[in-house]
């Protein structure tokens, strides 16, 4: 029962017939080899109708050290009434090498905004789309996977630099206005000045 990484943990498949004694012992034989930790914090999966947004999406998520997991939370799985689901519920988790986790963002989607989990898996980048909440969860256990400070390591320029570049243009049409350097010298210059940006 271990977990492969950059796989789907193993899949949480009740039988037809099994009685919920038998599914809830899968379950916690799973929980224990997957050895959730007391300090998991809970997720949502992202949701397409309102019918599938309940509780059925919740699950924990942790880091290992060298991975991202997230496991189903059991209420999540059977509901209040502690009834398995039905036979063809797929159920399972994610385990994500830490160093495969490209970014994750918050997006406007409709009706809410989601957050978005990208990560590379072999030859191909998968996304997971998850509740705006787990941009608090990612925030605490990702803190340098924010695409937004990512972007900020990219461009670094503060906005001390953009207001500096702004009143250089000033002054530099102020020249070319009072005729204090050519047409050519402002065009040269204000390339300059635009590479800056």
């Amino acid at each position: 029962m271990g977990l492969d990484d950059d796989a789907p943990l193993e899949l949480l498949e009740p039988a037809q017939d099994a009685p919920p004694a038998t599914f809830r012992a899968r379950y916690d034989a799973l929980y224990i080899s997957y050895a959730v930790p007391p300090s998991a914090l809970i997720v949502r999966l992202a949701c397409n109708s309102a019918e599938s947004c309940g509780t059925a999406l919740r699950h924990y998520c942790w880091t290992d050290g060298s991975s991202l997991l997230l496991f189903p939370v059991w209420e999540a799985v059977c509901g209040a009434e502690q009834v398995p689901p039905s036979a063809n519920f797929d159920l399972h988790g994610w385990r994500i090498p830490l160093t495969s986790i490209i970014c994750y963002a918050t997006q406007q989607g409709l009706p809410n905004k989601f957050v978005v989990l990208q990560y590379k898996s072999e030859a191909e980048i998968l996304n997971l789309a998850l509740s705006e909440d787990a941009a608090r969860v990612f925030a605490e256990l990702l803190p340098d996977k924010d695409f937004s400070h990512l972007l900020e390591d990219m461009y670094p320029k503060s906005s001390q630099n953009i207001r500096d570049i702004r009143e250089s243009f000033i002054s530099l049409k102020q020249l070319r206005g009072e005729g204090l350097i050519t047409e050519e010298e402002y065009a040269a210059k204000k390339k300059e000045l635009l590479i800056l940006m």
